[in-house]
C-alpha cells in the first residue's frame, strides 16, 4: 500500500496530517484534547476549520455513565467524555499487507486508556477502516453508554455553496423482497437543513443488519465534488448520523457513525477494571467525484481488504437451487431427480436442497428447524443418500439449506435446558415459532458442529446455505450487562463459529441468507462467500434488485436468483441476463423447460463460465442510474468495467418506446460493441454507437440484451 505519513506540528497550532492511500486526515489540538478538522483526499486544497468551537470537533465521541453530555441535543454527538480525554500520541504498527496507525488518548481521574485504530487497506485504495478500544485502567468499574466507532466534523466545508443546496446523501433502502433500493435525498428532504443541532440519523435495532437500510451510505459535495463514504462492518444494530453542531454552518457536517449504544440499541457495558472493549469496525473513505466513484472505491477496498479467499469459491462456481420457483421447500426424491439431470445438462456445478428435507410430508418445515436430520417419512430408507449420489454422479457438488443460529418450537431439541437459548425478562425469545441458540453454550456448539460434521463427512456436502428469517430486535440478557451488549457479544460469537468451520472444513461454501437479503453486511460477508441477494420471485423486478445491490457488496458474492418457468424465449433470455454479472443462482424448473429455452440457459451459463474470472474484477457503473423496484415501467442499465473494456446489461421493462440511449461518458471511450448474450440472430438488438452513447433498441415490451464493449 501507499505509505501512510504522520506530520507533527503542535507548537506553531498547524494541523496534525495522517496521510496514506490518496487519503488526508487532518487534527488539531483543542487544550488538551485532539480535534477532527477534515478528511479529505490527498491534494485538496487546505480548509482550517473555525476556532471557535472546534473544541467540540472531537477525535472520541464516548459517553460514560455518570457525567452526561456537554449539550442538551438529541444528537449522538458531544458525549461528555470526549472533552475530558487528553491526547496522548500517535504511533504507527506495520503489518503484513496495511498499515495500522493508532491514536492515544487517556484520563487519569477515573483509569480510562482510549485507542483509535486507523487501518488504511492494501493498495492505493481511498478507505481505512476504524474502530476504538476502550481500556479501564482503573480500579472502578465505569459504564459505557456510547462509543463510536467513527466521528468526522467539517464536511463539505470545502466549496462555498450552502450546505441544504449542495450536500445530497445516497441512502440504501432495503425491504423482504426489495433490496437495494438507493434513494438521492437533500439535506431539506432528511430534516437536517437547519444549522441549530439538525440531524438526520438511519438505524438498524436488531439482527437483521439490513432490514430497513443497508449499513452504508454516501455524503456527496455536488458544488466540490467530493464525496465521503462508510460502511458499518456488523450484523447487529447499528446507527450513523449527520448533521450540524449547534454551531454555525461555517463548521459544515458531522458524522457519527457505529454500532449500539444506549439511546439507540439498548445498549450498555460495564467495564470492569482491566477489561477492554473495541467498537463495531467502521470503513470510512473520500474520493474526488460523486456516487460512482464512491462505489468503486468500496467495490476495490472490499475485494483487498472484506473478501475472505476461498480455495473452491474463488472459482465462482454455478449453484443450482430447487426452492425459488422450484419446489419451495418440499423435497422428495421423485421431485430431486428429474431437477439434478436438468441442472447438470445446463451445465451447474452445484446443487443445494433448500428447506424441508427434515420435515415429514405435510408437515410444516417451519417450526422443526434445529436438528437438520433427515425425515424418514419423506426421504425413507436409502432415497437420501441416493439424491446426493446422483448430485455428484452429475459432476456436482452437493449443498444443503439450513438455519444455523435457530431452534424451532416444535422441534424436539427445544426441550433442552433454558441456557442453552437466549433469554429477554427470564423467558426465552421468540420470532415466530424460533427459539435463539446461544452460542456461547458449549454445548449448543457441540451440536452444530457435529450438524456440519455430518452434512461434509456423511453426505458429502461441500455447500451450506445458512438463513436467517428472524430478528433478535433489541437484544439478549444472556450473559450480558444490557440488552444491546448480549446482542454484541452474541453476534461475535457467531461470527467465531464460522470462522471455526472454516478452519475445520476450508473447501465447504458458506452462503449467507437472510428471507433473501436482509443481513447484507461485511461483518458477515468477510466471513460467508455469498450473499442471497432477494427473496424476489418475479424476474422482471428483479433487475432493479440486481443493480441496486452491485452497490452493496462485491459482484462475485452477490447472488442472483435466475428462475425461468415458463417457456418464453424472451423470459428465458431476461432471467439469465439478471445474473451474468454476478453470481448465478440458477432456480426454477429446467426439467420442465423445451428444448429451445434450455438451450438459451445453457448458452448464458456457458458464456458465464468464459467469462466468470471477469465478475471478480469488475467494478460497476450506472450510465441510466438507480432503478426502482416499483417503477411500473422503464429501461434500465448496468455495467460493469474492468479497466480493459466493459460488459453492459440493458433491460426494457415495460417501457413504452422501444429504443434508448445509454450514455457512456463515465467509462473510456469505446470503439465497438457487441451483444454477446443471447448470440442467436433472431434475437439480435438493434444498437448504434453514436458519440459517447450506445443506442439500443428491443422490441419485446419486457427484455433484456447483455453487451459487450470494446475500448479505443
Amino acid at each position: 500500500m501507499a505509505e501512510a505519513d504522520v506530520h507533527r506540528n503542535s507548537s506553531t497550532g498547524a494541523p496534525l496530517l495522517l496521510e496514506g492511500n490518496g487519503l488526508r486526515f487532518a487534527f488539531f489540538k483543542a487544550g488538551d484534547s485532539l480535534a477532527v478538522g477534515s478528511l479529505l483526499p490527498s491534494g485538496a486544497p487546505d480548509c482550517p476549520p473555525p476556532p471557535a468551537g472546534l473544541e467540540y470537533c472531537r477525535e472520541q465521541e464516548i459517553l460514560v455513565t455518570g457525567e452526561g453530555r456537554d449539550f442538551p441535543a438529541r444528537s449522538r454527538s458531544l458525549g461528555g467524555c470526549g472533552s475530558k480525554l487528553a491526547y496522548l500520541g500517535m504511533e504507527e504498527q506495520a503489518c503484513a499487507e496495511d498499515r495500522l496507525v493508532v491514536l492515544k488518548h487517556g484520563r487519569k481521574d477515573i483509569g480510562l486508556q482510549v485507542r483509535s485504530f486507523y487501518q488504511f487497506a492494501p493498495g492505493d485504495i481511498p478507505v481505512v477502516r476504524r474502530w476504538v478500544e476502550v481500556e479501564n485502567t482503573g480500579r472502578e468499574a465505569i459504564g459505557l453508554e456510547q462509543v463510536s466507532s467513527v466521528a468526522l466534523y467539517h464536511l463539505g466545508r470545502q466549496s462555498s455553496g450552502g450546505m441544504a443546496d449542495k450536500m445530497k446523501v445516497h441512502i440504501p433502502f432495503s425491504s423482504w423482497s426489495g433490496e437495494g433500493q438507493w434513494r438521492t435525498l437533500g439535506l431539506r428532504e432528511l430534516g437536517a437543513d437547519v444549522e441549530d443541532a439538525s440531524h438526520y440519523r438511519a438505524t438498524c435495532l436488531g439482527s437483521r443488519s439490513s432490514a430497513e437500510k443497508a449499513p452504508m451510505a454516501v455524503l456527496e459535495d455536488t458544488e466540490g465534488g467530493i464525496s465521503w463514504f462508510w460502511q458499518i462492518e456488523h450484523s447487529g444494530s447499528w446507527q450513523w448520523e449527520i448533521g450540524h453542531l449547534f454551531l454555525e454552518e461555517q463548521h459544515g457536517l458531522y458524522l457519527l457513525a457505529g454500532g449500539p449504544d444506549e439511546d439507540r440499541g439498548h445498549w450498555w457495558k460495564n467495564l470492569l477494571p482491566g477489561e477492554t472493549f473495541s467498537s463495531v469496525p467502521v470503513s470510512i473513505g473520500c474520493v474526488n467525484g460523486g456516487f460512482a466513484e464512491a462505489v468503486g472505491a468500496l467495490t476495490r477496498y472490499r475485494r483487498a481488504a472484506c473478501r475472505r479467499p476461498h480455495p473452491v469459491d474463488d472459482g465462482l462456481p454455478v449453484v443450482f437451487n430447487d426452492y425459488m420457483n422450484g419446489i419451495w421447500g418440499d423435497p422428495t426424491l421423485g421431485k430431486e431427480i428429474p431437477l439434478i439431470d436438468a441442472a447438470a445438462q445446463a451445465g451447474c456445478e452445484i446443487f443445494c436442497m433448500d428447506s424441508g428435507y427434515y420435515a415429514a410430508p405435510g408437515e410444516s418445515w417451519w417450526p422443526n428447524v434445529g436438528h437438520w436430520e433427515v425425515d424418514q417419512e419423506r426421504f425413507p430408507g436409502n432415497d437420501f443418500m441416493e439424491v446426493m449420489d446422483r448430485i455428484r454422479s452429475k459432476g456436482m457438488v452437493p449443498g444443503l439449506w439450513i438455519e444455523a443460529e435457530v431452534c424451532g418450537t416444535g422441534n424436539r431439541l427445544a426441550s433442552k435446558p433454558d441456557d442453552w437459548f437466549l433469554m429477554r425478562h427470564g423467558k426465552r425469545i421468540v420470532y415466530n415459532r424460533r427459539y435463539f441458540w446461544n452460542f456461547r453454550n458449549l454445548e449448543v456448539l457441540a451440536h452444530l458442529d457435529a450438524v456440519v460434521d455430518r452434512f461434509v463427512r456423511e453426505y458429502g456436502v461441500g455447500y451450506i446455505k445458512n438463513d436467517y428469517n428472524i430478528d433478535l430486535h433489541c437484544g439478549t440478557e444472556t450473559q450480558a450487562d444490557s440488552l444491546g451488549d448480549g446482542l454484541l457479544e452474541h453476534i461475535r460469537a457467531f461470527y467465531a463459529w464460522i470462522e471455526r468451520i472454516h478452519e475445520r472444513h476450508p473447501q465447504v461454501i458458506w452462503e449467507n441468507c437472510a428471507a433473501g437479503g436482509l443481513r447484507v453486511d461485511y461483518g458477515i460477508l468477510s466471513r460467508a462467500q455469498l450473499q442471497s441477494s432477494s427473496d424476489q420471485a418475479t424476474f422482471d423486478r428483479y433487475a432493479p434488485v440486481a443493480i441496486g445491490s452491485s452497490a452493496l457488496l462485491l459482484p462475485e458474492q452477490l447472488a442472483v436468483w435466475a428462475y425461468p418457468y415458463e417457456n418464453d424465449l424472451e423470459t428465458t433470455v431476461f432471467n439469465m441476463v439478471n445474473v451474468l454479472l454476478f453470481r448465478v443462482h440458477y432456480a426454477g424448473r429446467p426439467d420442465l423447460l423445451d428444448a429451445e429455452n434450455l438451450e438459451l440457459v445453457k448458452e448464458a451459463l456457458d458464456y458465464y463460465k468464459a467469462t466468470r474470472a471477469q465478475v471478480a474484477q469488475s467494478v460497476p457503473f450506472y450510465p441510466l442510474g438507480m432503478a426502482g423496484l416499483r417503477d411500473g415501467s422503464g429501461w434500465m442499465a448496468l455495467g460493469m468495467e474492468t479497466g480493459q473494456g466493459a460488459r453492459l446489461a440493458v433491460w426494457r421493462r415495460n417501457a413504452p418506446e422501444d429504443e434508448c440511449r445509454i450514455p457512456l461518458d463515465g467509462i473510456p471511450p469505446v470503439a465497438d460493441v457487441r451483444c454477446v448474450y443471447p448470440s442467436s440472430p433472431d434475437l439480435r438488438p438493434g444498437m448504434e454507437l453514436r458519440g459517447d452513447a450506445l443506442w439500443v433498441k428491443l422490441e419485446g415490451a419486457c427484455s433484456a440484451r447483455l453487451f459487450e464493449l470494446v475500448y479505443k
